[in-house]
C-alpha cells in the first residue's frame, strides 16, 4: 500500500484519464470558473461531471480547483450554482485560496473537504489554527518552505499536508503576485497569469550591472525534481506529492504520475534501507528515468526546490525560460554546408533537436540573411521554429537556438550525426546539441496511457439453476448488485458447459472492466441462449457503475437566500458618512516618518517592522506618541517559524502601551497575535492589509467572526466593485508603490551567485552586498522596478515601476467611504514625502487641486479592473 498519495495534475479531460492509467491516487482538474488555470483546457460542466464518475469509478480521488479570489457579485450570485451540481455528484474536496469563498463553502456546503490552496501562503501550522474549524482537512503548504519546516507542521498538526514535488516553480510565494496583474492586466489571483516572471530582466545594483550579459531570467526558476529525494519527502510527513502541469500536455501529466508511482511504491514495498540499496545498484535505472522526466519538459535542469536550499543562483534558469530540453551532443567537425555531431544519448525519427552556440565565439557568430530554405518559417519569441525545415536565428547564445531541425533516421548514443545547415550560418565545434521533442517517448506514453485504458478488476457470481431466475451478483471493491434475468430453461440435449458461459461472461472488453474472478454454480442441464448471457453481462455492468458513481453521490443542499453581509457594517457607514476621511501614512525609512509627523492631519503611522532592529523600535514607537498620533506595526509579508520565533523573543517589544495596534499581512501573525500576545492581556487594534485580499462579503464576515472588522481595500477590485463594498473598508491606499512580487530568493545574491543557509538572522541589515543602497531590475522596455530586501526575515519584495497615485480622484475615493486614505512610502525621500502628503491633504481635506511632481504613475485597477 503507497504511503503517500500522488496527485495528478488534470488540464483538460485526457489529461485526467492519462494520469488515471498512469496509476496516479487522485487528480486536480479545474471548472469553467474560478479556477488559477484559466487558459488550460479546462472541461465544460458535464464533461467535468463526467470527470468526477470517472475518478470514482477508478477509485481515484478528484479535487475541484476554486483557487482564484472572487469578486462579490460572483461570489454573491455564480459560486453556489457554479458548484452545487459537483458536489451533488461526489466531488472529494475543492482547493481553495479566497477566505470568503472558504466560509461560503464551509456554510453552505456540509461535508465538503476543503484544501487550503499554496495561494493562501501558508508557512505554518500556526496559519492553519485560523482557518481550520471551517472544514478545512488538508493544507497545500507554500513550495518555499525546507523539509525541517514542513516536519514542524506535521507534528504540531494532524491536517494532512500536499506539497509540490515536481513542476513548475513560481518566483514569487503563490497568492502574493501581482506582477501580471499589474504590468498586462492580466491577474495571478485570477487565474490569468501572463507568465512576466519569466521575461528577460537586467540587474542593476547602484547603477552596474549585478548578472553577466547572458543571464536575462532572474526571476525564472528552474522547474523542481525531487525523483530521488523521496525517502526524505515521505519521512518529513507530506500526505500528498503534488505534481504541477495543468498547462502542459497529456503525455506529461501520464509519464511524470508513472514514474513518481513507480518509486513511492518502491520505497513503500521495501522500506528506506532496502529502498536505498536498490537504488545504489539501479543508479542507471533512476538517471535514465529523471532523464525522460527532463525530456518530458525542464527549464534549465532541475532543482530540488526550497527542501534543501533557501535560496541562490542554482535554482534560476538564468539563460532559458522555456523548456531547455535534454543534451544529446556535441558539434564535431563543420564543413560546407553540413555539420557532425557525436552523440551521447539515442536520438529518433522525429525527434526536434537545437544547435546552441559555444559562448567562445559569441562574438564571431556572422550575421547572415535568411535564405530560401528558412524564408517564412515563424519562430517563436525565444527564436524556435515549428518548421521541418532547418531553421536558424542568429546571435542566440548558450541558451537560445541558432539552428532546428528534425531528426529524419534515429542513431544510437557513442554514434555521429550530419545535417545541412543554411548557407552562411556559422556553427563551430563545441556547439551543443538540444532535444527539445523526443517523439518516441511520447509515442510510448500514448500508446501506454492514452491509446487505451486500464481495466478496473470486478468480482462476479453467476447463479444458473433451471427453473429459477439466472442470477449475477458482481462486486468492485465495496460496491455490490444483483440482478436477475430470465427462468433457466431445461436443455433438451445438449445442455451450455460452464467453459462456453465463462467465455462468454469474461467479454468485457468494451467496457471498463475485467473479471479478476468469477465464480459460476451450475444446477440441472440449462438451456442458455448465448445472447442472454450478454444481454445478463451488459446489465450487471452497467448496474454495477450506476452503483459506483451513486456511492459518492450527496443531497442537493438545502436552498440558499444569500444575505447581503455588509449590512452588519452599515451602522458604522451611517455614523461615518459626514465625518472626514482620516490620514494614515506607512513609512519605510525614519526620514519618511519625520516627514510625516510634520503634518497634524495625520493621524496614524505604521511602521514597517524592519525599519528599526525590533529590539530598539519601541524608541520610534515612543516618539510617534509624543507627537499626538498612534502608531501601528506593519507586520512582515512573510512570517515563517523563524521570524515568528524571533518575534517571541521580542513580543515585550509588541506589548507596548506605545504600540496601538498591528497590520496583518498573514494567517501566521493572527495566531502569533492572538496566542503570544492578546493572551497576555494586551489587547490591540488589528487591521488587514491589502494583501489578505478581503474582496467580498464573505471575506469579511470571516473576519469579524473573529472580532477583526478594519480592513485594507485590495489593489485589484476597480471604482464600481469597490462601490459594491462600499463603506466595508477602513484603509484604502491611495499612494504608493504597489508590491509586485514576495520572493524567498534574493535577487542580489541570484547576480552575485551566493546561496543562502537556513540560518535566522537577527539584523535588519543586508547579507549580500550590504553596501548597495539601491537595487533594481530593468525590463526589456527599460521601465525600472526597485527591490526592497528583508533580510532580517529573508525575503525580497519588488516594487511596481509606477507608483499608484489617486489624487485626482477624490470623489470618487470619498463615495466609497473608506474611513481612512493611505498613503505608503516605500524609496521617497523626506522632501518627496513631505510633497506628497502635502498635497493629498490639500486635495482630499481642503479641495485645494494638487499635481504631484513628475509624471511615473498609474491609477492601478481603479478604472480598467481585472477580469
Amino acid at each position: 500500500m503507497r504511503k503517500v498519495e500522488i496527485l495528478a495534475p488534470a488540464g483538460s479531460y485526457t489529461s485526467l484519464k492519462a494520469a488515471i492509467n498512469a496509476g496516479c491516487d487522485a487528480v486536480y482538474i479545474g471548472g469553467s470558473k474560478f479556477g488559477a488555470r484559466a487558459y488550460a483546457d479546462n472541461p465544460g460542466e458535464d464533461e467535468l461531471v463526467g470527470a468526477i464518475e470517472l475518478a470514482h469509478i477508478h477509485n481515484k480521488k478528484i479535487y475541484l480547483t476554486i483557487n482564484t479570489l472572487l469578486k462579490n457579485k460572483e461570489l454573491e450570485q455564480e459560486l453556489y450554482n457554479f458548484l452545487e451540481k459537483y458536489y451533488i455528484a461526489g466531488i472529494d474536496a475543492v482547493i481553495v485560496q479566497d477566505l470568503g469563498v472558504l466560509h461560503f463553502i464551509h456554510k453552505y456546503f456540509p461535508g465538503l473537504d476543503i484544501h487550503a490552496s499554496t495561494q493562501m501562503t501558508l508557512t505554518m501550522a500556526q496559519g492553519l489554527e485560523a482557518i481550520k474549524h471551517l472544514g478545512v482537512t488538508r493544507m497545500v503548504n507554500s513550495r518555499e518552505l525546507s523539509l525541517e519546516e514542513i516536519r514542524s507542521i506535521r507534528t504540531s498538526s494532524d491536517i494532512e499536508i500536499e506539497s509540490f514535488v515536481h513542476g513548475a516553480l513560481c518566483y514569487c510565494y503563490s497568492g502574493q503576485c501581482l506582477m501580471s496583474s499589474m504590468i498586462g492586466g492580466r491577474s495571478g489571483n485570477r487565474g490569468r497569469c501572463a507568465q512576466t516572471c519569466r521575461m528577460p530582466y537586467s540587474v542593476m545594483g547602484d547603477n552596474r550591472s549585478l548578472l553577466g550579459e547572458q543571464d536575462k531570467y532572474i526571476l525564472s526558476p528552474k522547474d523542481i525534481c525531487t525523483l530521488d529525494r523521496i525517502p526524505d519527502l515521505i519521512e518529513a510527513g507530506i500526505n500528498s506529492f503534488k505534481i504541477e502541469g495543468r498547462m502542459k500536455r497529456p503525455e506529461y501529466a501520464a509519464g511524470v504520475t508513472y514514474l513518481y508511482g513507480k518509486y513511492v511504491d518502491l520505497y513503500s514495498e521495501l522500506g528506506r534501507e532496502k529502498y536505498e540499496s536498490y537504488i545504489v545498484s539501479h543508479k542507471k535505472e533512476l538517471e535514465q528515468d529523471i532523464l525522460k522526466l527532463q525530456d518530458l519538459y525542464n527549464r534549465g535542469g532541475f532543482s530540488t526546490g526550497y527542501y534543501y536550499n533557501k535560496n541562490g543562483k542554482s535554482m534560476i534558469s538564468l539563460q532559458r525560460p522555456n523548456h531547455s530540453g535534454v543534451l544529446v551532443g556535441t558539434v564535431k567537425n563543420t564543413k560546407n554546408n553540413q555539420i557532425e555531431f557525436s552523440l551521447i544519448e539515442d536520438i529518433y525519427p522525429q525527434d526536434i533537436l537545437e544547435i546552441r552556440e559555444d559562448k567562445r565565439y559569441e562574438n564571431n557568430t556572422k550575421k547572415v540573411k535568411t535564405n530560401q530554405n528558412t524564408k517564412g518559417n515563424p519562430k517563436d519569441k525565444y527564436g524556435a521554429s515549428n518548421s521541418k525545415q532547418g531553421t536558424w536565428n542568429k546571435g542566440s547564445l548558450n541558451g537560445d537556438c541558432i539552428f532546428e531541425f528534425t531528426v529524419k533516421d534515429g542513431k544510437q548514443k557513442g554514434g555521429y550525426y550530419q545535417v545541412n545547415i543554411p548557407r552562411g550560418l556559422e556553427i563551430h565545434s563545441g556547439s551543443l546539441v538540444y532535444r527539445t521533442k523526443n517523439t518516441k517517448l511520447l509515442e510510448n506514453l500514448f500508446d501506454q496511457f492514452i491509446k487505451k485504458d486500464i481495466k478496473i478488476p470486478i468480482a462476479g457470481k453467476l447463479t444458473v439453476i433451471v427453473g429459477k431466475p439466472i442470477k449475477l451478483t458482481l462486486t468492485c471493491k465495496e460496491v455490490q448488485v444483483e440482478i436477475t434475468g430470465d427462468e433457466i430453461e431445461e436443455a433438451n440435449s445438449q445442455p451450455v458447459t460452464e467453459d462456453k458461459i465463462r467465455k462468454q461472461m469474461l467479454k468485457t472488453n468494451e467496457t471498463a472492466y475485467m473479471f479478476n474472478e468469477l465464480e459460476i454454480l451450475i444446477t440441472g442441464n440449462p438451456f442458455i441462449p448465448l445472447q442472454k448471457l450478454n444481454e445478463l453481462r451488459r446489465n450487471g455492468i452497467s448496474a454495477l457503475e450506476s452503483a459506483i458513481i451513486e456511492s459518492y453521490h450527496r443531497n442537493p443542499t438545502k436552498q440558499i437566500k444569500l444575505q447581503q453581509e455588509n449590512e452588519m457594517f452599515q451602522d458604522d457607514l451611517n455614523g461615518k458618512e459626514n465625518s472626514k476621511t482620516g490620514i494614515h501614512i506607512a513609512v519605510q525609512t525614519r526620514e519618511q516618518l519625520e516627514a510625516s509627523l510634520l503634518w497634524p492631519e495625520v493621524s496614524d503611522i505604521y511602521l514597517e517592522s524592519d525599519i528599526v532592529p525590533l529590539p530598539t523600535l519601541t524608541e520610534l514607537s515612543k516618539y510617534i506618541k509624543s507627537k499626538g498620533k498612534r502608531c501601528f506595526i506593519l507586520l512582515p509579508r512573510i512570517f515563517r517559524s523563524a521570524t515568528y520565533q524571533y518575534f517571541k523573543k521580542y513580543k515585550y517589544i509588541l506589548e507596548d502601551n506605545t504600540i496601538d495596534g498591528y497590520i496583518l499581512r498573514n494567517l501566521e501573525e493572527y495566531t502569533f497575535v492572538r496566542n503570544e500576545i492578546e493572551n497576555s492581556g494586551n489587547l490591540k487594534e488589528i487591521i488587514t492589509d491589502a494583501n489578505l485580499y478581503v474582496m467580498n462579503n464573505e471575506a469579511a464576515c470571516f473576519w469579524k467572526e473573529k472580532n477583526i472588522t478594519k480592513f485594507t481595500a485590495p489593489f485589484e477590485l476597480n471604482y464600481n466593485e469597490l462601490m459594491d463594498l462600499k463603506g466595508l473598508y477602513y484603509d484604502m491606499i491611495v499612494y504608493g508603490r504597489v508590491p509586485l512580487m514576495v520572493s524567498a530568493q534574493c535577487i542580489v545574491k541570484t547576480g552575485t551567485g551566493g546561496n543562502s543557509t537556513y540560518n535566522h538572522r537577527e539584523s535588519d541589515l543586508p547579507c549580500c552586498e550590504p553596501g548597495l543602497n539601491k537595487v533594481e531590475l530593468i525590463d526589456r522596455f527599460q521601465k525600472s522596478f526597485l527591490v526592497k530586501r528583508h533580510c532580517r526575515d529573508c525575503y525580497n519584495t519588488i516594487y511596481n515601476s509606477q507608483c499608484l497615485s489617486l489624487l485626482d480622484n477624490k470623489d470618487e475615493i470619498l463615495r466609497i467611504h473608506p474611513a481612512n486614505i493611505r498613503l505608503d512610502f516605500t524609496f521617497e525621500t523626506a522632501d518627496e514625502t513631505k510633497e506628497v502628503i502635502g498635497s493629498f491633504i490639500q486635495q482630499y481635506y481642503y479641495s485645494n487641486p494638487q499635481k504631484l511632481v513628475g509624471n511615473n504613475y498609474t491609477r492601478g485597477h481603479f478604472k480598467r479592473g481585472i477580469e
